[in-house]
């Protein structure tokens, strides 16, 4: 398995995994999203839930679609500077899933790479038609992919969600009162 700079498998919300825990053997990231999903897997009962949906996604111009065959493990609201010039916004929205579990079903996407802080490469994965920024990280493997919210169908409930790098945020931009914010990264707290 692939590990980061810091010793951490997982490629984060702003896929520049600094994560604390990192180095100790562990992303704080993913030991919190699988805690959270074992804790919902145990609360619901498969006999009484009705099987969902597959969430799918797409480009702008409809010319790559994609469905999701596994669950969100995690969604963030990112004010990262990267996040801020990919989607050419104050923020972006970071779905993390697993890579193995996006199937493209239309289409084809092209990847860019770029250098991160941590001193690694990213993928990121866009349409070639119409540019949109679609995905971060490894597609074909069991790490943690960003799918980019504003590409799914249907968008998930952004209510609620943990703020990152609120550091970077644009000026202007107010944070609900009530969510958790994390100055970078989300860390073992």
């Amino acid at each position: 398995m692939r590990r980061n700079a810091q010793g951490c498998n997982c490629f984060a919300p702003a896929l520049n995994c600094q994560h604390i825990g990192a180095a100790r053997g562990g992303c704080a990231v993913i030991k919190n999203a699988m805690a959270r999903r074992q804790t919902m897997t145990m609360a619901t009962s498969p006999e009484k839930s009705p099987s969902p949906e597959p969430m799918t996604g797409g480009c702008q111009c409809g010319a790559v679609r994609y469905q999701l065959k596994g669950v969100l493990l995690e969604t963030y609201i990112c004010h990262c500077r990267e996040c801020q010039k990919q989607s050419a916004s104050a923020f972006g929205i970071s779905v993390l899933v697993h890579g193995a579990d996006i199937i493209i079903t239309q289409g084809q996407v092209k990847t860019w790479q770029r250098p991160t802080d941590s001193g690694r490469v990213l993928d990121c994965h866009f349409c070639p038609e119409c540019g949109s920024r679609l995905f971060h990280g490894d597609l074909a493997g069991p790490e943690l992919v960003s799918i980019k919210g504003g590409s799914l169908d249907v968008m998930p409930d952004l209510s609620g969600l943990d703020h990152i790098w609120v550091a970077r945020k644009a000026p202007g931009i107010a944070i609900p009162a009530g969510v958790r914010t994390h100055f970078g990264e989300p860390d073992e707290g």
